[in-house]
């Protein structure tokens, strides 16, 4: 959201204050690091590895390598494992909150997930042809398994058009209904775990991505800007080949905003600290969270000269 808008949401009337966040600062590491590495050195130094926005971004992150002599640099883009979404169904519903991954999982080159015979979960091709277990809320116990074998993309076709959805699951309770309908299966069951969604480390939306050709469906767990395209952008990486990288910086700017009270000393002092916890948590609903403080000053008040004798 625009800053002013921001203010004019929290205290309608003070869009004369013209406030603004600062604009991004981006940073070139030319040290080649893999994935974690660039995320690690970002935010320990700056804020985070870079994600661009807008095209505006994508254009300050290219001046940057004028005559650097690099052609391949590593922004904060990776791919996230999470349950498959259907249209109506909520993002938080996707979000991987139990997790019951086997030793050495998941694993970035794989983007489907199968539960194993002892209920740990393992990442593996999707063209596999395995069992399955769906989702069906008429059902008694809500999962159901198909007398049938299928790759992952086939399999969550057949739980959508004859039951609701590819298993997900978000508990240990539920984790042990699949191991009971696999019944020993050596081969294990696919469930609704996927690997294709790509977000950006800072947690900001990917509304924008750049891709140099379509959107990149099985390559590269991570991505990077591939600043020898025509035009510049976007490509898949893997998430362990060491490049440099771009990470960002927010310069430190100080806002004040004059706000005039009238009212007993005890009820400003009530109405200033509830101002205050409003406007954190306006600004943390935004993701507006690190390195921000805000506090009070209280101007000093006029003494009036008494009536003359």
């Amino acid at each position: 959201m625009n800053p002013t808008a921001l203010w004019l949401l929290l205290v309608p009337g003070l869009s004369g204050l013209g406030l603004s966040f600062p604009q991004k600062t981006f940073h070139l590491v030319q040290e080649d690091q893999d994935w974690s590495g660039a995320q690690s050195h970002c935010q320990t130094h700056f804020v985070d590895l870079a994600s661009v926005a807008d095209p505006k971004d994508l254009s300050a992150m290219t001046g940057l390598v004028q005559d650097s002599g690099v052609s391949l640099v590593r922004v904060g883009l990776r791919r996230q494992w999470q349950w498959v979404q259907r249209e109506t169904q909520d993002q938080r519903e996707t979000e991987i909150g139990f997790r019951a991954f086997a030793d050495g999982e998941p694993r970035a080159e794989q983007k489907c997930g199968m539960i194993q015979a002892n209920g740990e979960w393992r990442t593996e091709e999707c063209g596999e042809p395995r069992p399955f277990i769906c989702y069906d809320e008429n059902v008694a116990d809500s999962f159901v398994r198909p007398d049938v074998v299928q790759n992952w993309g086939s399999a969550r076709n057949h739980c959508r058009t004859k039951h609701l959805d590819l298993a997900s699951v978000h508990s240990a309770d539920q984790n042990a209904q699949l191991v009971q309908l696999l019944n020993g299966t050596k081969d294990g069951a696919w469930i609704g775990l996927t690997h294709r969604v790509w977000s950006w480390s800072d947690g900001s939306h990917p509304g924008f991505l750049p891709w140099t050709g379509d959107t990149p469906r099985g390559e590269g767990g991570c991505a990077a800007l591939d600043l020898s395209a025509e035009p510049v952008g976007l490509v898949p990486c893997n998430c362990s080949v060491p490049l440099p990288f771009y990470c960002y910086s927010f310069p430190v700017k100080q806002y004040t905003v004059q706000i005039t009270m009238s009212a007993a000393e005890g009820a400003v002092a009530l109405a200033a600290d509830a101002f205050t916890k409003l406007v954190q948590s306006r600004l943390s609903a935004l993701g507006v969270t690190k390195d921000l403080r805000l506090s009070w000053r209280k101007r000093p008040q006029k003494v009036l000269p008494g009536p003359k004798p």
